[in-house]
């Protein structure tokens, strides 16, 4: 029997995919207004309504429609907000931030584990954060965190979204693919 969600004809995870859905939309529809491709987010609407049904952005998408050099994934993560900065020097493995990352990681297929892969979250005060294992460096200003992980080559790097896209785009690396 399933259970459903406050009269809706939504079981509990549908509504709970729903909102994944809607997140995911809103953060690709963010990164694509700040890397000025706009004209995309209507293309990966058309092609998901053409695919499943119902219109919506996805990362997935996103990824091949654009040669951003990090693959990105986005989750709302609960209890994000109570991460405490001690957490993320002491206890880092056991945030549910590091956990939803690894997830997000392995999720790739094996043939995309080799390029950088980041987690967009969101955190207080601030609309979205990226932990993500690019080889990035901080613009003028920008504040991030970055910690080593094991004996990889690449450390973990957090930071304010929009300052990765910034990067990006001073750098030159976010454009379109011609399809």
């Amino acid at each position: 029997m399933k259970a459903y969600w406050h009269g809706s004809d939504l079981s509990w995870e549908e509504n709970q995919q729903r909102k994944q859905w809607r997140y995911e939309e809103s953060v690709v529809k963010h990164v694509l207004k700040k890397c000025s491709m706009e004209d995309i987010s209507r293309r990966l609407w058309r092609l998901q309504k053409d695919l499943t049904g119902f219109g919506r952005a996805a990362f997935d998408d996103f990824q091949s429609a654009t040669n951003f050099p990090i693959w990105l994934g986005c989750h709302r993560i609960p209890y994000a907000h109570k991460l405490s900065l001690p957490d993320l020097f002491r206890n880092f493995s056991r945030t549910r931030i590091w956990k939803t990352f690894l997830d997000t990681y392995h999720s790739l297929p094996p043939e995309l584990k080799p390029i950088p892969v980041g987690l967009v979250f969101p955190a207080p005060g601030v609309k979205f954060m990226v932990l993500h294992t690019g080889q990035t460096k901080p613009r003028h200003g920008a504040t991030r965190i970055i910690k080593p992980i094991g004996q990889s080559s690449r450390p973990l790097i957090l930071e304010k979204l929009d300052d990765l896209l910034a990067e990006m785009r001073s750098l030159g690396v976010i454009r379109k693919n011609d399809q």
